[in-house]
């Protein structure tokens, strides 16, 4: 307690004079009072100066006392000054009067000490707040003189009752010193804890303080990046908002990704890198005049945006990267792919953003040699493109997906040998999808095994119920990512389980493109599944490499000749002979050779002479719903019939 600062000592006074100030100020008041009336009523009637020097002294302890709270005294002297004031008043109240009590005459006696009895009551009441000080100050202050009252022979000295008397108020002052200083300790730890509450209070604050002053120093550096100066990625894209917002011109957003920029850091070094992407830059800042228009998104990636028009950006921007950067391990040579996007008055900066980047992409597939812009067209094909993703990505949940069959026949005698399943989409949003526009899609999203995990179970499910027992072959397009997929296989398998279709009656179709894409992967998957049964066509033949010599290679069953070989044959005689070559090929390798694309008579009679192929087109039939695939199976039986 000796250690507190002065701010915390009058801290703890005013917490002490608002519990304690009140009853103490009536309480000394009191006394006060009562001594002066009662010295002055002994002293008008006996004329004993002892009466004088008794109330003098009371008074006194309590003017003190009182003084002494309104001192200013550091808490630990007044607790001291109190504790022992208030003990000299108690002792000056009880035994003083013992001293000349014997001096008064016996008229005096009974009187006065009712008098003393009856002011020490109402000094009890008023000075003792605390219950436990309040039986103290009684025995202190009443006791001696009731005893006075009670036992004869006082007056003349009796030593029996003095010794009881002196051992009485030896007695009652040490329980007053005990529970002084057992108030104190609870007062100072009370007066402790509060010193430690505002001392928390205070080392909250000064680290709230410290908080904030680090949240607005981060915060500051936060809107630059550490290595190049530019700003971050979310202030320059609060920049592009607000300024495409207020301008009045277009907006030609840049997306620049230095090639290669891993390289650097790992042929040179971190720091190396970090000169080049600082020197690359200083350009990018230089081309469009303020650093407040450029960032570094990570990487070499930056991004920077300009008004239009702009005639000589292109230029510009390709002159970027004509010098080399010079850096601490000699001249590093520097080349980028970038696109650049039109942001129109009005139209959301994100837009433009998206359309560069997408730019920026294009440019990188292209092998970088020149700005790649996106135009409008372009954009809203893109923007269709992200949004047939998003709605493919919620197709299945919504049931949007549907199977429709086409017949297979044999060209020899026109009989039925199966059916392809093939996959629509009825989009909520744009309505009937063509597989060539929303496959791709689902292929560069993804989802395309998912979907083709939901195909190989409806179409086998639905297959199997509709033709348990005709022995009529299922055929299935499968994509690379199905394909490459680990559990690919066992998929196939839990879907001939649970459908109870016979394995040598499905046909898993790969297109060539695909094949010729993992053959190495694909070998594998395709040895693995014909070893449960399961037949392997090669579709679309012809569309891609058109190499006869990996055929010996892959382990098929079938293979299809696309319908660009057959569009013409009646017409083209380079045509026949290509499709009776494939066909004769097929034939050496034990390959069954399917045909699509069949549409008009003139094709079939052009193929007539080929009657161990099968067929499939239009000339059949269109793709239907497994009820009307049902039903024209059953017709052709009957015909047959």
């Amino acid at each position: 307690m000796a250690g507190h600062s002065g701010k915390e000592n009058r801290h703890l006074y005013t917490w002490m004079l608002e519990h304690q100030f009140q009853a103490l100020k009536r309480a000394h008041l009191m006394v006060a009072l009562v001594a002066s009336g009662v010295a002055f009523v002994f002293y008008t009637n006996t004329g004993l100066e002892p009466i004088l020097y008794w109330a003098a002294f009371i008074v006194g302890c309590q003017a003190l006392l009182g003084l002494s709270m309104l001192s200013g005294l550091p808490l630990h002297h007044w607790i001291r000054v109190y504790t022992g004031l208030h003990v000299l008043t108690c002792l000056g109240w009880g035994v003083l009067p013992v001293l000349f009590f014997a001096q008064l005459e016996a008229a005096y006696q009974h009187f006065y000490a009712m008098v003393v009895t009856a002011a020490g009551a109402v000094c009890v009441v008023t000075f003792s707040h605390v219950p436990r000080l309040f039986v103290i100050n009684a025995a202190l202050m009443i006791m001696p003189v009731a005893i006075m009252m009670v036992v004869p022979g006082l007056q003349q000295g009796s030593y029996a009752t003095s010794v009881g008397v002196a051992l009485f108020m030896t007695v009652g002052v040490a329980l007053m010193v005990m529970h002084v200083y057992r108030e104190h300790a609870v007062l100072r730890g009370q007066a402790d804890s509060l010193l430690s509450l505002d001392r928390a209070r205070e080392s909250l604050r000064e680290h709230q303080s410290r908080l904030q002053a680090e949240r607005d120093r981060a915060q500051e550096a936060g809107k630059w990046d550490a290595v190049t100066g530019t700003l971050s990625q979310k202030e320059f894209l609060e920049e592009l908002g607000r300024h495409a917002e207020v301008s009045k011109l277009p907006v030609i957003v840049v997306c620049i990704r230095v090639a290669g920029f891993k390289y650097v850091n790992m042929a040179f070094g971190r720091d190396t890198g970090d000169e080049v992407l600082r020197e690359m830059a200083a350009r990018i800042v230089k081309l469009v005049g303020e650093p407040s228009r450029v960032c570094r998104t990570g990487g070499g990636e930056f991004l920077a945006f300009v008004d239009a028009p702009r005639p000589a950006l292109r230029h510009e921007l390709r002159q970027l990267c004509e010098k080399p950067c010079d850096t601490d391990q000699g001249p590093v040579m520097m080349n980028a792919y970038m696109g650049m996007s039109t942001l129109a008055p009005g139209e959301s900066y994100m837009e433009g953003l998206y359309s560069a980047l997408h730019a920026a992409e294009q440019a990188k597939s292209e092998g970088g040699k020149d700005v790649h812009t996106l135009d409008p067209a372009n954009r809203t094909s893109q923007r269709n493109r992200s949004l047939m993703r998003f709605e493919l990505s919620k197709a299945l949940a919504r049931d949007e997906f549907h199977l429709v069959y086409q017949p297979q026949h044999r060209m020899s005698d026109s009989s039925l040998t199966g059916f392809e399943a093939l996959l629509r989409w009825e989009s909520s949003m744009f309505g009937p999808v063509s597989p060539g526009e929303f496959i791709p899609v689902a292929e560069e999203s993804g989802i395309i095994e998912d979907v083709g995990t939901w195909v190989i179970f409806n179409a086998l499910a639905e297959f199997s119920r509709s033709f348990s027992e005709q022995e009529v072959s299922l055929s299935l397009n499968v994509s690379l990512p199905q394909l490459e997929s680990g559990d690919f296989v066992e998929i196939v398998r839990q879907a001939l389980e649970s459908s109870g279709l016979a394995p040598r009656r499905l046909t898993l179709e790969i297109t060539e493109s695909t094949f010729m894409a993992s053959p190495e992967v694909l070998n594998d998957r395709i040895a693995e599944l014909r070893a449960i049964g399961v037949r392997i066509s090669l579709d679309d033949f012809g569309t891609g490499y058109s190499s006869l010599s990996y055929l010996t290679r892959i382990p098929l069953n079938e293979l299809k000749i696309d319908r660009a070989f057959v569009v013409d044959i009646a017409e083209n005689s380079v045509s026949r002979a290509l499709v009776g070559s494939i066909v004769q090929v097929c034939d050496a390798l034990e390959v069954q050779a399917v045909i699509e694309g069949i549409e008009d008579p003139e094709q079939m009679e052009e193929l007539a002479s080929l009657g161990h192929v099968l067929i499939q087109g239009y000339i059949f039939s269109r793709p239907m719903q497994i009820a009307d695939a049902t039903e024209y199976s059953c017709s052709l039986k009957q015909t047959a019939g």
